[in-house]
């Protein structure tokens, strides 16, 4: 965007990004678990990584750095892999072992609305990768974005006034980055909800590939 107007600043933005791969690269990996890991404090001139798991770290990563550039990195496969290990981790099934969503750490009793549409985000982004060299992959990966998709909908209440929200979780939970989920309206999970069904990524300017048009209402 600013490479012609502003170069010297297009030079920075490049170093930025580059330290930024850099630091995936080198230090945000978990191989043992196959996991990004939530971060993590630079002690003595040594890098020493968070242990607590943290979903959206893996979803939001495969969407951000994209699962080519992470299996360029890591090995054939680790993007998939990443995607198992989080449905291990904080995956949310109903009684018959189907997805419905993703939770916020290691568990399976809570949905949360915002990082479940970022998993299917996620799965849709992996399918479209695999569909071309892995069809299996493909499949299951968009099997999981819809069941997801139909599970976020178990927790969409109508308000008093006639409209609709998706609560922030299905239940009171702590959080072990420092906060609580409550089963409340939510308009971070009513954003992430409308974002996905329009198939808009806003981690790309202007949604992405995908994005489906919307009209502008006066």
């Amino acid at each position: 965007v600013v490479k012609d107007d502003m170069p010297s600043t297009a030079v920075r933005i490049q170093k930025i990004l580059k330290g930024m791969e850099d630091y995936f690269k080198t230090y945000s990996y978990d191989w043992d678990r196959g996991a990004f890991y939530q971060g993590g404090y630079w002690v003595n001139n040594q890098f020493i990584p968070t242990k607590v798991y943290a979903t959206d770290c893996q979803t939001w990563g495969i969407v951000v750095l994209g699962p080519q550039w992470i299996d360029q990195q890591f090995g054939a496969g680790a993007s998939m892999q990443i995607w198992q290990n989080t449905k291990k981790h904080s995956g949310y099934f109903d009684r018959d072992g189907v997805l419905r969503g993703v939770g916020f750490t290691d568990g399976h009793r809570v949905l949360s609305v915002e990082w479940t549409c970022g998993a299917i985000l996620c799965a849709r982004i992996l399918a479209r990768e695999f569909e071309s060299w892995n069809p299996q992959w493909a499949e299951e990966v968009s099997r999981d974005a819809i069941t997801m998709r139909e599970g976020v909908e178990e927790v969409k209440i109508k308000l008093a006034d006639g409209s609709e929200a998706y609560l922030y979780a299905n239940k009171r939970n702590f959080i072990p980055f420092g906060w609580w989920a409550n089963a409340i309206p939510s308009l971070v999970s009513s954003g992430w909800a409308i974002l996905i069904d329009y198939d808009f990524n806003p981690f790309v300017l202007g949604g992405g590939p995908s994005a489906k048009p919307v009209k502008a209402q006066i």
